[in-house]
């Protein structure tokens, strides 16, 4: 009798486009499954997508999810001289977002990071009733839990802005919005955000208009979108807006 081990399996959850991907043939292919934007619905999209593969999924295989910004609270976290602990450095993301009108209580389960010495960090927190929800998910279809990251959060801890003597953009297209975060040496400058109104053009736009305007020394582009492979093509407001930089693609589910 063949013996199947567990594995691990990739899950993108995005308002509009949700996916699934393993190593076995019968899963290697990503399913598409229509979302709605809210967290509820989301979780309800989360669980279609596995019970559409309830006879491929094997027991104890684990999950490592990377979902939209839109589930998280998000913040960056200027470097510190002073922040020894992740205690502090806690209390000091908590402060951030209190500037922001984000009151993080315990409510919300919240990590912090800074991947270098005297780099900027990240913080972001998910509401603790939504990722004990998603818990629950798993659990009662004998997977494992692996990690849920926000896709800046996944774009931060990726090699992506790591190109030595390259100042890179990273772009993160969403359904309903479209995040970039600005790397230099490997360090993390700044992000900025842009919903989605009229159109994708538009507001992208928009979007490297106002980057631009601060870092006029752009040499690479790493562009990703939630989108399927075959609908996936490099914008055009990347080369109207940085038309010397380096740009490629990133297939969907690269941050896993």
């Amino acid at each position: 009798m063949l013996r199947l081990w567990p594995e691990s399996l990739r899950v993108g959850l995005f308002p509009g486009h949700c996916w699934l991907q393993g190593r076995r043939a019968a899963i290697g292919n990503s399913l598409w499954c229509a979302s709605p934007a809210g967290s509820v619905d989301l979780l309800r999209a989360f669980e279609t997508l596995l019970d559409g593969r309830t006879n491929e999924l094997v027991k104890g295989s684990r999950i490592a999810l990377t979902v939209s910004d839109s589930l998280a609270a998000i913040i960056l976290l200027p470097w510190q001289e002073s922040l020894r602990s992740p205690a502090e450095r806690e209390n000091y993301a908590r402060i951030l977002f209190d500037k922001q009108g984000i009151n993080v209580t315990d409510n919300w389960v919240m990590r912090t990071a800074v991947r270098s010495f005297r780099a900027t960090g990240i913080a972001y927190a998910f509401s603790r009733e939504w990722l004990t929800e998603l818990a629950e998910i798993v659990k009662a279809r004998k997977l494992r839990l692996g990690f849920v990251l926000p896709i800046t959060a996944a774009a931060y801890f990726g090699r992506q802005g790591n190109r030595r003597g390259a100042r890179t953009l990273v772009l993160l297209q969403e359904e309903n919005r479209t995040s970039a975060l600005i790397f230099s040496r490997g360090k993390l400058l700044s992000r900025d955000v842009e919903p989605v109104t009229s159109s994708d053009h538009q507001s992208g736009e928009r979007l490297l208009r106002r980057i631009v305007a601060s870092y006029d020394d752009i040499a690479r582009v790493v562009n990703w979108s939630t989108n399927p492979p075959e609908q996936t093509k490099i914008p055009e407001f990347i080369s109207q807006c940085l038309p010397n930089a380096e740009t490629r693609l990133l297939r969907r589910g690269a941050w896993n």
